[in-house]
C-alpha cells in the first residue's frame, strides 16, 4: 500500500436513453479469469434549447467484470452485466426504438491512454457503466432525461482560448483539470488521476474565468456529447468551391461533435475542501508515474481500434487503443 495525502474526489456519471446496441461478451483473461467486457451505446435524444433541433448522442458506456471477486464469491456487477447482454432489448435487436429498453446507466469517467503508432501519447475520456437498470417514461422525465452528463471534482491544470481556422478565439475556452479516483488504499500501481478535458461555451466562458484560476478546486457538471450536425452553407460552399470534379462532395453535409461541455460547476471550494500544494504536488507525481509506467510498457503496433470517447470510432489513427486490453493486475483491481 502507498502512503498518501491525496482524497478521492466526487466523479459520478449519468446517462438515460433507449438502448441502442449492446455489445458484450463472456471471455477468460489470460490466467483464466471468467469475465464479461464490450460496451453498451445508449441512444440519448435532445433538444436544442437555442434552435429547437433534435438531435441524437450515441453514448458508448464501457463495461468490464469479473464474475468472481477476491473471495471467491460471484461478483454482482458480472450478474447485472450478464442480465443486460440476455435479457436487455436493443434497438439493434428489435429493430423499432419503441420496443427497445429505456435504461438509466449509473457509472464514473474514465482515461484511456496508450502510445500510439508515432510513439505520442493519445488519450481520451470514456464513460465507465457500473449499474444498469430498466426504467418506464414516466421515470425518465422524473429523472430529467433523456440525458448523458457527469457531476466531478477536479483541480485546475488550465483555461485556455480555442481558435477558429481563421487563428482567431471563437470565444469558447477549453478547460483541463484532473479528478483524482480511489477506493480505500491506494496501491503501488494505482493510477488516480484522471485528466479531463472539456470546452467552455461562450456565454459562461468570461464568468468562469473570472471565478477559477489554475490549481483551483472544484466541481463541475459536464454534458457528453455525441452527434452528427448539417454542416453551414458556407462550410459547404468551401468544400464545393475546391477544384476539379466536386460533384461527391455536394453529399458531405454532416459533421461530427464528440466532446464534454461544461454546463454548470460551484464555486471554487475553500475551507479545507480544496487540493492544498502538497496534494496537487502529490497528484502531480502520480500522473508522472503513471506516463512513466505507460512509456515502459510500450510495445510498437500496427493494429488498429477505432474507438474514442463517447461513439463511433475516430478514422484518423490506426494506434492500437488499450480500453479493453486490461492486465490481470489491474484486473484483481476491479473486483468490488
Amino acid at each position: 500500500m502507498a502512503e498518501t495525502t491525496l482524497k478521492p474526489l466526487l466523479n459520478e456519471a449519468t446517462v438515460i436513453g433507449r438502448l441502442k446496441e449492446v455489445n458484450l461478451e463472456l471471455g477468460e483473461t489470460q490466467n483464466g479469469k471468467e469475465n464479461i467486457k464490450g460496451n453498451v451505446i445508449v441512444l440519448v435524444k435532445e433538444k436544442d434549447k437555442k434552435t429547437g433541433e433534435i438531435r441524437e448522442h450515441d453514448i458508448r458506456v464501457r463495461v468490464y467484470s469479473n464474475k468472481y471477486k477476491k473471495d471467491g464469491k460471484e461478483n454482482g456487477l458480472y450478474k447485472g452485466y450478464e442480465k443486460v447482454l440476455n435479457e436487455y432489448k436493443s434497438i439493434a435487436e428489435t429493430g423499432d426504438k419503441d420496443e427497445a429498453d429505456l435504461v438509466r446507466v449509473n457509472g464514473s469517467i474514465e482515461l484511456n491512454e496508450y502510445i500510439a503508432q508515432d510513439g505520442a501519447v493519445r488519450r481520451h475520456n470514456n464513460i465507465s457503466g457500473k449499474f444498469f437498470h430498466r426504467i418506464t417514461p414516466d421515470k425518465v422525465k422524473k429523472e430529467r432525461g433523456p440525458i448523458a452528463k457527469v457531476k466531478v471534482q477536479g483541480v485546475v491544470t488550465g483555461i485556455k482560448d480555442i481558435t477558429g481556422e481563421d487563428g482567431l478565439p471563437t470565444g469558447e475556452k477549453r478547460l483541463e483539470f484532473y479528478n483524482v479516483d480511489f477506493y480505500g488504499k491506494l496501491q503501488e500501481n494505482a493510477k488516480p488521476i484522471i485528466p479531463i478535458e472539456a470546452i467552455i461555451p461562450e456565454d459562461i466562458a468570461e464568468k468562469f474565468e473570472e471565478l477559477y484560476d489554475v490549481g483551483d478546486t472544484g466541481q463541475f457538471t459536464l454534458k457528453v456529447n455525441n452527434y452528427a450536425e448539417e454542416a453551414d452553407e458556407e462550410e459547404l460552399q468551401e468544400e464545393v468551391d475546391g477544384f476539379g470534379d466536386t460533384e461527391d462532395l455536394v453529399d458531405v453535409k454532416t459533421r461530427f461533435v464528440n466532446n464534454l461541455e461544461v454546463v454548470g460547476g460551484s464555486l471554487p471550494f475553500d475551507n479545507g475542501r480544496e487540493y492544498d500544494e502538497s496534494q496537487i504536488e502529490e497528484a502531480k507525481q502520480w500522473r508522472k508515474k503513471a506516463l512513466d509506467d505507460l512509456e515502459d510498457g510500450y510495445t510498437p503496433t500496427a493494429t488498429p481500434k477505432d474507438d474514442n470517447a463517447f461513439g463511433e470510432g475516430s478514422k484518423e489513427d490506426n494506434s492500437k487503443d488499450k480500453s479493453d486490453d486490461i492486465s490481470d493486475a489491474d484486473m484483481d483491481d476491479l473486483d468490488f
